[in-house]
């Protein structure tokens, strides 16, 4: 794992800083991709510190399906933090993914319309 003093710790300190500032605690992984490519990271660094953090309990990634074929390019994993590596933060964390997942998934009901 790599430690905060670290390039890749700096990328993790930015995707859990990221993750805590949002409104679940929790984004989408099209949305945490963003910050990061916004902040100057490549992908192949932020999904290599994403699943560094992933391993060490910190964050929870959740893949979900696509709700619609125009999106099967778009990245709609959710990613919640877990502020400690315990089974009960990582509920708390999955949690906050899937309210993510739930307002995602509300909102583009809402507005998209097939055919």
């Amino acid at each position: 794992m790599s430690g905060i003093g670290t390039p890749g710790g700096a990328t993790e300190e930015l995707i859990l800083t990221t993750l805590r500032r949002a409104r679940h605690q929790a984004l989408s992984g099209a949305e945490l991709a963003a910050a990061a490519r916004n902040s100057g990271i490549g992908n192949d660094e932020y999904e290599h510190a994403l699943n560094s953090l992933e391993q060490s309990g910190r964050v929870i990634v959740v893949s979900h399906p696509s709700p619609d074929a125009h999106l099967n390019s778009v990245d709609l994993r959710t990613i919640g933090i877990a502020e400690e590596a315990s089974p009960e933060a990582l509920a708390r964390a999955r949690r906050s993914a899937d309210a993510c997942w739930d307002d995602f998934l509300r909102a583009f009901l809402a507005a998209h319309r097939c055919g």
